[in-house]
């Protein structure tokens, strides 16, 4: 990294650090707890007693602080005596034109960004006259540890929610094959099971393959023939979902049906539990033959259902945001924030995040905007922080696309750009069989391979 990146990021960090102290100073409540230089010159013209008509009372309160001067160097300087878990100490008296100095020497070149405790414990062993809050404004102010964060955010929870019944149908197979069953010589593997979302009716049937055809004649069977199309229709992008047989057979019911699918099953997004319970006392049964009732007996149910599932979405929203160490976090256009680079785009002594600008936000996603262009893919709350650094850059004005990839590379000036490295493995062993990714591909592991308590044990690395 340049020496010229490094004056730029400190240069940006001084700035903002000064600009926050100005502010905090000129708030009449804190003045007492920043000394200046002309708050220091006068406590020394006070104890040294060169000061003119001299008020009584600032001399004994000076004194009683327990200020005092020391010969350092040929020069005064200013100290106090305090007491501190049973020790008294004497430290020299830190002043607010000095602060960024101090702070950037301990902080920045001696204890390689250390935190708030640490930095705290290290100035009460050398300096006085720095609070709490200065520490904590100047490592947020910090542009490295802005883009050093561990990723804590996570998206807002949109939980599912259905209209009627049959209007969402979600399908999953089960597999069975660790206790298969023999049933007239026919040996059934899996298990088809349908739900629907509303009312939490399931409809389950056994399988002998996981295959398109036995799915496709499973649902036409037990699903449709029974209750004909839902709205929508759920799956994960599993091969015996989404395949021509199945998309025929769907839109041979009805060409209005809106299929939706996943990555991967979501069982915790569902709407689980949802339980109707009638308030009023039992009443005879009502008359099959009187429509009028049947109807209000309908309406009042589906009522019920919709009114529980609402209660049930809200406490797996508070759920979701109490997680440990998690955050749920919400972004709008212009905030600033960080974006978490993947390990196998960086190099080792790469920061881990890009500074950059929420140019648009749609639904859940964000595009974002960084000093070297507009990245490729939008992403999600997942990938971000917010950044409280400088950006030095107009965000209007940039139209170009870039990579994260290639703006990684640029932002830590790199002359070179990374090996390209299509294949890494995630092994927990040694590596010798084909269970390991980058063995099979005949390739030997990198940097980006395993983890690095299973680096030295690896037996596929050049030597």
């Amino acid at each position: 990294m340049s020496d010229n990146l490094n004056d730029e990021r400190k240069l940006a960090h001084k700035n903002a650090f000064e600009q926050f102290i100005k502010e905090q100073y000129d708030k009449e409540d804190s003045t007492s707890l920043i000394i200046d230089r002309k708050k220091y010159d006068l406590i020394v013209s006070y104890l040294a007693e060169t000061i003119e008509k001299p008020d009584p009372c600032k001399k004994f309160h000076f004194k009683k602080q327990k200020f005092n001067l020391q010969m350092i160097d040929d020069q005064t300087k200013l100290y106090r005596e305090y007491k501190k878990r049973n020790n008294t100490t004497n430290l020299p008296v830190a002043v607010k034109e000095d602060y960024f100095e101090i702070l950037y020497d301990i902080h920045s070149v001696q204890r390689g960004h250390i935190g708030i405790n640490k930095m705290e414990h290290q100035l009460s062993l050398r300096y006085y006259g720095i609070p709490r809050f200065v520490i904590v404004q100047f490592i947020k102010f910090c542009p490295i540890c802005n883009l050093k964060h561990v990723q804590t955010s996570q998206p807002r929870l949109n939980p599912i929610r259905s209209n009627d019944f049959m209007s969402r149908l979600q399908i999953d197979l089960v597999d069975m094959r660790h206790r298969p069953v023999n049933r007239k010589g026919r040996i059934y593997q899996w298990i088809a099971h349908v739900m629907d979302h509303f009312s939490k009716f399931h409809i389950i049937w056994a399988l002998e393959h996981k295959c398109a055809e036995e799915v496709s004649e499973g649902v036409e069977r037990y699903v449709l023939s029974y209750f004909g199309l839902s709205e929508i229709w759920q799956s994960d992008n599993g091969k015996e979902f989404k395949n021509t047989l199945m998309v025929n057979l769907l839109e041979s019911w009805d060409e209005q049906v809106q299929v939706e699918s996943q990555a991967e099953p979501q069982p915790n997004v569902q709407i689980e539990q949802v339980q109707v319970e009638s308030q009023a006392e039992p009443s005879e049964e009502p008359n099959e033959q009187d429509p009028v009732e049947q109807n209000n007996v309908i309406r009042s149910i589906r009522s019920k259902v919709r009114s529980n599932q609402e209660k049930a979405a809200r406490k797996m929203e508070e759920k979701h945001n109490k997680k440990r160490n998690k955050r749920t976090l919400e972004f709008a256009q212009g905030d600033k924030v960080s974006v978490l680079i993947p390990r196998i785009d960086r190099g080792s002594s790469d920061l881990p995040r890009l500074p950059g600008v929420i140019g648009r936000v749609n639904k859940d996603f964000y595009e974002i905007v960084c000093q070297y262009g507009i990245l490729n893919d939008c992403l999600r709350a997942c990938d971000l922080e917010m950044y409280h650094g400088v950006i030095n850059f107009d965000c209007v004005t940039i139209k170009n696309k870039i990579s994260l990839r290639e703006a990684a590379r640029k932002m830590n000036k790199r002359t070179q750009d990374l090996k390209d490295i299509e294949i890494s493995c995630d092994c927990n062993g040694a590596c010798g069989d084909k269970r390991c990714k980058c063995l099979k591909s005949n390739l030997k592991c990198n940097s980006h391979c395993h983890l690095k308590s299973t680096k030295n044990c690896c037996t596929n690395k050049e030597n």
